[in-house]
């Protein structure tokens, strides 16, 4: 009897203690399609599986297809306050049919808070069969009335009846040591007047400090540059960061996140060029008659110094212009000159920008 007891005690606590752990067995049903549609159609959602082979790929193991018709659609339960892991495998189909480049869009929405847990397009381009696993994480807060959440799989960027095939999908409530406070969606940047702008998203996000921005020139080692505050949503967010890179050259940027446990994760790196303004001059015609022109854009006003010398040195045209904000054409005449090779100089005081380009007047 007291042995019963032992085993009644442990047994009803360890009901109370597996949460704190996480469960392992897939939430979905059916996640493998291996009986057909069932699970899939919530709503009325039309569904298409196959064996692999019929999309392209070998073997019987079933599979479903995502496109402009059809789609994936289940109903699951959750417990406020847990971490959730969803995964799925895609493959774009190996069809002539199939556009150059199909993705599918990943909803998981709250039922009763409407709340967009997860939201994101994948677009896929393999030219064969195929799959690479997506992996996305959300966490439902705890004071949350959420019960159930409807996980949608549809087509993004495909108008055709071919697309993309999934298989083996999965969603395992995870503890929170294992549960990834961010996800990351984009990170893109772009170059502007010698800026550097940077934009990313994620697609959820919680337990997380900060993020730093870290620069490198190509080769060199990364230093922070910036910090972003986190908004800490289980919705996607976007941001966006400036940096003055301090010479020209070639630079390397990633976005470091950092837990509230100091842990931490990387975005991929990008790498981005700022050209010197001398490289943005273009001179034309190389063969003058009557002039040559140069075309120069500036972020503000910029006295030059334009000079025109011959082949031993000597200077035969010497001017100083200010140029405006935004994009210049600047015509110089040299019809006075005699026939022969020349060059043109166009510098600033800071020596910022220091070009020579040569011509021939005909």
């Amino acid at each position: 009897m007291k042995r019963i007891n032992f085993l009644l005690k442990w047994g009803i606590l360890s009901v109370f203690m597996f949460p704190a752990f996480g469960y392992t067995q897939n939430l979905l049903t059916n996640p493998d399609f291996s009986s057909g549609h069932s699970g899939w159609n919530y709503n009325g959602n039309s569904v298409e599986t196959n064996p692999a082979s019929t999309y392209g790929g070998s073997g019987s193991n079933r599979c479903a297809e995502i496109d402009n018709q059809v789609g994936l659609s289940q109903r699951v339960a959750v417990i406020p306050g847990n971490y959730y892991q969803f995964t799925i495998k895609a493959t774009r189909r190996p069809n002539s049919g199939t556009p150059a480049a199909v993705g599918i869009r990943i909803n998981i929405r709250g039922t009763l808070t409407s709340t967009n847990y997860i939201n994101k397009t994948r677009v896929y381009n393999n030219g064969s069969f195929s799959y690479s696993n997506d992996v996305s994480s959300f966490y439902i807060p705890i004071l949350s009335a959420e019960t159930f959440v409807v996980i949608s799989i549809t087509a993004f960027n495909n108008s055709t009846t071919t697309g993309v095939i999934v298989d083996d999908l999965a969603l395992l409530q995870v503890s929170a040591t294992t549960f990834l406070p961010v996800s990351f969606s984009d990170f893109s940047g772009t170059v502007q007047n010698n800026k550097v702008f940077l934009n990313f998203s994620t697609d959820q996000e919680t337990n997380n400090n900060r993020f730093e921005i870290e620069r490198a020139r190509l080769g060199g080692a990364f230093t922070v540059v910036g910090k972003i505050d986190p908004t800490n949503t289980s919705i996607r967010q976007s941001y966006s960061f400036t940096d003055n890179p301090p010479v020209a050259g070639t630079y390397q940027y990633r976005i470091k996140q950092i837990d509230n446990d100091g842990k931490s994760t990387y975005t991929k790196v990008i790498s981005l060029k700022l050209i010197t303004l001398a490289e943005q001059i273009a001179v034309f015609p190389t063969l003058a008659q009557t002039k040559i022109n140069f075309a120069l854009a500036v972020s503000e006003p910029t006295p030059l110094q334009i000079i025109v010398s011959d082949t031993k040195g000597r200077i035969l045209i010497h001017k100083v212009q200010t140029i405006f904000a935004g994009a210049n054409q600047q015509t110089i005449m040299v019809d006075q000159l005699p026939s022969g090779l020349y060059y043109l100089q166009i510098k600033n005081t800071s020596q910022t920008i220091q070009y020579t380009s040569s011509f021939q007047k005909q």
